[in-house]
């Protein structure tokens, strides 16, 4: 499995949102690509995990066994809302795409600071348990690779 995704997300970060056409079609475009320069993530990572969080429903809404709740597109947990209104960003405005797509790129960039760009961080990004989050990273990665793989033509 490949650890480090940095050569990767150098290759595919500007340049795949033009090659692949349901993401350069996808409404959103915009905004994963800005989260993507803001964070300095792959814009094809940022799609791949909001798919996998919430199949690209930016009303999404699920409450955990935990007491918490996943919001919006990239599914941001309500763990983060305390810290996140320090910043003026409230539930309501994780219901707005964008907003979300860039919260969610922040607490991945966080992961990557911590863990360095790889799969494991992108696992964290969903659960602090290694387990399950190594469960998560292999459906992210199908879904980015499957993305790479369009856009090379394969």
């Amino acid at each position: 499995m490949i650890r480090h995704l940095s050569a990767i997300i150098v290759v595919a970060a500007l340049s795949i949102f033009a090659a692949t056409a349901s993401l350069a079609q996808s409404p959103l475009a915009t905004c994963f690509t800005s989260a993507g320069h803001r964070y300095h993530l792959s814009p094809v990572l940022l799609y791949s995990i909001a798919w996998g969080e919430s199949r690209m429903d930016p009303g999404a809404l699920n409450r955990n066994s935990d007491s918490t709740s996943d919001i919006g597109i990239m599914q941001v947990n309500s763990r983060w809302l305390p810290m996140l209104a320090n910043f003026g960003i409230s539930q309501e405005m994780l219901l707005d795409p964008c907003t979300n797509i860039g919260v969610g790129a922040w607490v991945l960039a966080n992961e990557f600071y911590r863990r360095g760009a790889s799969w494991e961080a992108v696992g964290r990004y969903n659960s602090p348990d290694p387990q399950l989050g190594a469960g998560y990273a292999a459906k992210v990665r199908v879904t980015f690779e499957g993305l790479l793989a369009d856009a090379n033509g394969r």
